[in-house]
């Protein structure tokens, strides 16, 4: 994550969805919209869908997803959506099981961040090389929902019943 993109910083100006929508971008916002609406679908009540915390100056606002787990953060930036993901020791063995079945490029972004004390903290940007159903395939290994409703594609079984 590279410190040069602009994110929402305005500590007075809690972001709305009308403006992260224009902040991100028309494409990216859709990426915005398909994630919450999996999060909404799939984890239903367990989720404040308007948990915006702040970052300060340097990291800004973000859109998290935690109850007692943080299942991840959405950080509107200039032009495109930046989800951070944080893998655990147990979220990382569950990883190595399905990562042949991820994009290269999610791949290699996984298997080249350092593991800080709490984890291996990933920000991902969706793109043509990250897809929207590999980001699906890690939510479900940070907590896998009871019945899911719109399963990432090559899903198996072993997601949903650990």
């Amino acid at each position: 994550m590279t410190q040069s993109n602009q994110r929402m910083i305005d500590v007075m100006q809690k972001p709305t969805i009308e403006m992260v929508s224009e902040f991100i971008g028309k494409d990216e916002f859709r990426h915005w919209t398909a994630i919450t609406k999996f999060i909404e679908d799939n984890y239903a009540g367990l989720y404040n869908t308007n948990d915006w915390i702040f970052g300060g100056k340097e990291f800004g606002w973000g859109l998290r997803f935690k109850k007692t787990k943080l299942l991840c953060t959405l950080i509107p930036e200039k032009g495109r959506l930046l989800i951070q993901i944080v893998l655990t020791r147990s979220d990382r063995v569950e990883v190595e099981k399905i990562l042949s079945e991820l994009s290269p490029a999610l791949r290699e972004k996984i298997n080249n961040t350092k593991i800080v004390r709490d984890g291996k903290w990933l920000g991902i940007v969706l793109d043509e090389n990250i897809v929207l159903d590999d980001i699906k395939k890690l939510l479900v290994i940070k907590f896998s929902p009871e019945n899911i409703v719109e399963p990432p594609s090559i899903f198996t079984s072993r997601f949903i019943n650990r």
